[in-house]
């Protein structure tokens, strides 16, 4: 639909391995842009590999194969791309990340420790079944079928105190796909040290050919 032509599948094991060959496929394909949906100790093994033998595509990373600790194990990487279904860490001027730091605080007092995407996106699931069980609670008590009304009762639903951190999330009997808003960063790692930079947020629509994916 986009107009671009899609290469055959590079498959490399979850393990991390030497995957040059998988690369030189890559480099002899002409390939543009790498989208990896593997997770991180695995990626971290494709992306030097690939390096060694001068494959070098733009990388489109899965919410597992990119974040800060792939970043920082990788080293040296230019151009990596990946999504998240909350705010990073280091974004500035987002309200609810106050909340995300104090609870932080609870197993690092001197809150100086980096927390990724994906601590980050357990307090969004947490917090979100909070809110569904406080509802149940108000509407005929907490069990099962009631916080699953909970989950159902609100559209563009964002956790109290997480505004800016958790996308809002719309929840129905008929579509479990709860949070179609993703930001979008661009990575990049030299000598160890990443930097991560927040480059678009983007809404995909509720297809109905695309359920279930």
């Amino acid at each position: 639909e986009l107009g671009f032509d899609v290469t055959e599948p590079v498959v490399v094991s979850m393990k991390p391995g030497d995957f040059k060959a998988q690369c030189l496929t890559i480099k002899e394909a002409g390939t543009n842009y790498g989208y990896l949906g593997n997770l991180g100790p695995s990626v971290v093994s494709l992306v030097k590999s690939c390096d060694t033998v001068g494959a070098s595509p733009k990388w489109l990373a899965n919410i597992w194969a990119g974040d800060y600790e792939t970043l920082k194990t990788i080293g040296d990487v230019e151009n990596y791309v990946f999504p998240a279904m909350t705010s990073f860490w280091t974004d500035e001027g987002v309200p609810g990340m106050d909340l995300v730091r104090e609870i932080s605080k609870m197993s690092d007092s001197s809150g100086e420790q980096f927390r990724t995407h994906h601590y980050i996106r357990g307090i969004c699931s947490a917090y979100y079944m909070k809110e569904a069980m406080e509802w149940a609670k108000a509407n005929g008590g907490i069990t099962g079928e009631n916080i699953k009304a909970g989950m159902y009762a609100r559209t563009d639903w964002v956790p109290a105190g997480l505004e800016g951190v958790c996308m809002p999330a719309t929840w129905t009997a008929e579509d479990h796909r709860g949070i179609n808003t993703v930001n979008i960063y661009n990575g990049s790692a030299k000598g160890g040290e990443p930097t991560v930079t927040k480059a678009a947020t983007v809404t995909l629509p509720r297809r109905d050919d695309w359920l279930g994916y």
